[in-house]
């Protein structure tokens, strides 16, 4: 088995047909036996514990019989302590350019609302803000709320352009 770090967040495992066997780990379906299979995998190869949760896991078949497990550790939320806080609704909402972002920050931050995530989508130019809360006034900036949310999209396959964007973006409304 090989395991290539890319940074901080992401690892790759490069596992044969036996190595998929030992560890329960299966390019088809996600079972309690393929999880625990995988803390194995990280426990036994030294991996650290912090992509022991909050992950994201896609697994693609080799031309060898093996797979290729690509693992995104997920940003976690923390409370003023450092602990971990429990997971709340996100709403993601999707804006048609940045000067609508920025100013729907800007109106944000006037209520008073802080926090948030901000994402751009290159490939479809579009600006992304992740909030704890519905806003249903944030559509007079064009805004339109995402049917299906999916934050973990967002952080792989977008630009983060800021993670406290209310307060960091409303500066530039």
């Amino acid at each position: 088995m090989e395991v290539i770090e890319i940074g901080a967040t992401q690892l790759i495992f490069l596992l044969d047909q036996k190595e998929m066997v030992k560890y329960n780990i299966n390019s088809t379906e996600g079972s309690p036996r393929m999880k625990e299979g995988f803390q194995r995998l990280i426990c036994d190869h030294g991996v650290s514990h912090d992509f022991l949760s909050h992950v994201l896991v896609q697994i693609f078949d080799s031309k060898s019989g093996g797979c290729e497990m690509f693992v995104t550790k997920l940003p976690c939320r923390q409370d003023l302590n450092g602990n971990a806080e429990e997971q709340v609704n996100k709403f993601v909402y999707i804006f048609p350019d940045v000067d609508c972002l920025t100013s729907a920050c800007k109106m944000l931050y006037d209520i008073p609302l802080r926090g948030g995530s901000a994402y751009y989508d290159k490939a479809g130019g579009k600006y992304y803000l992740v909030l704890n809360g519905d806003i249903p006034y944030i559509s007079e900036f064009r805004a339109k709320r995402c049917n299906d949310p999916a934050e973990e999209y967002l952080c792989e396959y977008c630009k983060m352009i800021s993670d406290k964007a209310v307060e960091r973006l409303s500066s530039l409304a």
